[in-house]
């Protein structure tokens, strides 16, 4: 079928199977494209390491991020190959209107991850939220997801004294994820690069599912965070500077205006994304 086909392409979709593409690409005479994310050109696993090594015979890169793109050359992978598409998507739950805040009223966080990798950081939010629990600036922090790490880190909310203000709610359906963004003020995505796991965020994709519901973010400055964040939405931030996350937030607490207006800006990038976009542009970028 592929030696039949009139344009042949062999796309390895993720680094880790170069070896079967590449051999399928030779038997069919076609070019090869591969697309890379972030944690396994960072990977120490030699198996893993040999994996990548296999894509310097790929025609094409396919990046998501800038940041995906520097660890591809760092790992001796053609500048020239390499073409960044970020995965911008559509979420299901774009709304109609950013929601209301009244005057002085706490700010209701959220926070959308898997509760798999440390380099999530999320400890670093219930840190905050531990520093403004007396202050009255936090009404509630959600945590979204599920994983090995919910109860280590119910159980650090316990011991910081902030369980009464943290919900984990585990895995929410698109529905309800929807109803529950909808009544937030504040995204929160605070991912590290972890030097113990040698990983960090590869995109960021939810970062911009939480603008799309109308929100203004705080983002971990660190790995392609920078790539999927947008400034007049978000606010990059050190993501081992609990000060700094504090202050950012009572900032958006005591200025409602900035608030409204950055999650206004969210929605109206939201709006504006076109879904074939990026498949388009990721198309053209794996034809040699």
């Amino acid at each position: 079928w592929l030696r039949g086909a009139s344009e042949r392409l062999v796309v390895c979709a993720h680094a880790y199977a170069a070896a079967p593409a590449l051999v399928t690409a030779r038997w069919a005479q076609a070019p090869m494209a591969a697309v890379v994310y972030a944690a396994e050109l960072e990977s120490r696993v030699p198996r893993h390491r040999m994996s990548v090594a296999l894509l310097k015979r790929a025609e094409r890169i396919v990046a998501i991020s800038e940041h995906a793109s520097r660890l591809a050359r760092a790992r001796g992978l053609s500048p020239d190959r390499i073409a960044v598409v970020p995965p911008v998507l559509a979420p299901p739950w774009i709304c109609e209107r950013p929601s209301f805040r009244a005057p002085g009223s706490a700010l209701r966080l959220v926070a959308i991850s898997r509760l798999v990798e440390g380099h999530k950081n999320l400890e670093l939010l219930l840190r905050v939220v531990s520093v403004l629990a007396r202050t009255g600036i936090v009404e509630r922090l959600t945590i979204v997801g599920d994983g090995p790490r919910r109860r280590d880190l119910t159980a650090k909310a316990a011991i910081l004294g902030v369980a009464d203000l943290v919900d984990f709610v585990g895995v929410l359906p698109d529905g309800a994820l929807g109803e529950l963004l909808a009544t937030a003020h504040v995204g929160l995505f605070p991912s590290r690069a972890s030097l113990a796991e040698t990983t960090s965020e590869g995109f960021g994709l939810v970062i911009q599912e939480l603008a799309a519901a109308g929100l203004p973010v705080l983002c971990g400055l660190a790995g392609g965070a920078v790539d999927a964040a947008k400034p007049e939405w978000s606010v990059l931030l050190d993501p081992d500077d609990v000060r700094l996350w504090a202050t950012a937030l009572e900032r958006l607490f005591e200025n409602e205006i900035q608030r409204a207006e950055m999650a206004a800006a969210a929605l109206a990038w939201a709006r504006r994304i076109d879904p074939l976009q990026a498949p388009r542009a990721m198309l053209r970028a794996m034809r040699p």
